[in-house]
């Protein structure tokens, strides 16, 4: 079981910022296995989110995927006029 106590206060000892909602870095083990889950703050981080549909789905016949660009100019905050008054946040596992 994942003890949060102990993971802030390994990360005050690395010099990150405690848990917030808009800073995450929480750790979780599965397997013997790290798991790091990242909030999407840079447009490579972007462009790697928007390209994990690509490598999911690759030679399904059945997938119509949409087209980079469109996908690019819908989840930037920067080229959608709805972020004017929406929020959103993308995550990478």
């Amino acid at each position: 079981m994942l003890d949060l106590k102990a993971l802030l206060a390994e990360e005050k000892n690395l010099g990150k910022k405690p848990y917030i909602v808009y800073k995450v870095s929480l750790l979780k083990e599965i397997d013997d296995e790290i798991i790091s889950i990242k909030k999407v703050e840079t447009k490579k981080e972007l462009k790697t989110f928007i390209d994990f549909h690509y490598d999911l789905y690759e030679g399904n016949e059945y997938d119509v995927p949409n087209l980079f660009s469109d996908d690019m100019n819908t989840l930037s905050k920067d080229r959608n006029a709805a972020f004017d008054f929406c929020e959103a946040e993308y995550y990478l596992a």
